[in-house]
């Protein structure tokens, strides 16, 4: 690649950024509030087990 064609391509490449970056603030997106998941306790080591056998 020669040096011209590399710096237009770098060109190309702003100006695709930042058409990019001005649609998407043009168009946002609302995201849904994600819930944390919970993880369920686990037993400690002096616990009965939780099956009920013991």
């Amino acid at each position: 690649m020669s040096p011209e064609a590399f710096e237009e391509s770098v060109d190309a490449i702003r100006l695709a950024a930042l058409d990019l970056h001005a649609y998407w603030m043009a168009h946002p997106q609302e995201k849904a509030v994600q819930q944390p998941i919970k993880a369920e306790e686990k037993p400690g080591r002096n616990d009965p087990c939780p099956c009920g056998q013991w």
